[in-house]
């Protein structure tokens, strides 16, 4: 019973000090100084870092303290016209600089930082929603990452964790659009976007069983579950 007791204590103990750990990794992102590249910002988010996992986690809480999503940007993607879509291919959006994207942006930037912090990741490109049907899979279309920790792939989506600090839902054309993203590049002050922001840590090292309810991917090895799912079983399952 003595040995049970000191087991809980210590398992306790540590479930404490993870918590702890994390809101730590958390405060230095969140509280992140302004720095001229991306390079500069990864080297000093994790110089005082031990671990690969807080690399992962300081990297991954930066991006959804500081990064908006691209409402504007998607929504003219999926329901735009052809006209409006190729028009808005032409503009461009460095994400570091304006601190708004879409997934694809947000999958892009969390690899280059892991890496240039010394992760080994990729970006894992798929579907993800809820009620899903086959025949709207076009707008589901989604990207996140998997980063290796201690030989073992880990599954993160930080466009899913951002809580809050959507942009462009009320822009109505790429010309007002473009017009925000320069003001946007003109006016970061480094602490603008971290304003009411939560992270939400369920796309933080997902468990894959949990995260294939709602992220399928082309490539049936991000899956990291055994027995794989195909795309109708993913789609069915939707369903319910």
């Amino acid at each position: 019973m003595k040995k049970f007791f000191y087991f809980i204590s210590f398992f306790l103990l540590s479930l404490t000090a993870n918590a702890a750990s994390y809101s730590l990794v958390d405060n230095i992102a969140k509280n992140a100084k302004e720095y001229p590249n991306i390079k500069t910002l990864v080297r000093e988010l994790t110089k005082n870092l031990r671990t690969d996992e807080e690399k992962a986690r300081v990297i991954y809480a930066w991006i959804v303290y500081h990064i908006d999503y691209d409402d504007y940007y998607y929504n003219t993607m999926t329901e735009g016209t052809v006209r409006k879509k190729n028009r808005l291919s032409k503009v461009d959006n460095d994400i570091y600089k304006t601190r708004t994207g879409v997934c694809a942006d947000i999958a892009d930037l969390y690899q280059k930082m892991t890496k240039m912090a010394g992760l080994e990741s990729v970006i894992v490109h798929g579907y993800a929603g809820n009620n899903i049907n086959k025949r709207e899979l076009d707008k589901h279309g989604h990207a996140w990452n998997a980063v290796k920790i201690k030989g073992k792939w880990q599954l993160v989506d930080a466009t899913w964790g951002i809580n809050g600090g959507d942009f462009g839902s009320d822009i109505k054309n790429v010309s007002s659009y473009k017009r925000e993203l320069q003001k946007r590049e003109r006016s970061i002050k480094g602490k603008r976007t971290t304003k009411n922001k939560t992270i939400d840590d369920n796309y933080f090292f997902s468990d894959p069983k949990k995260l294939i309810k709602t992220h399928y991917p082309d490539d049936e090895k991000w899956q990291l579950i055994r027995p794989t799912i195909t795309l109708n079983r993913f789609l069915r399952d939707q369903r319910r």
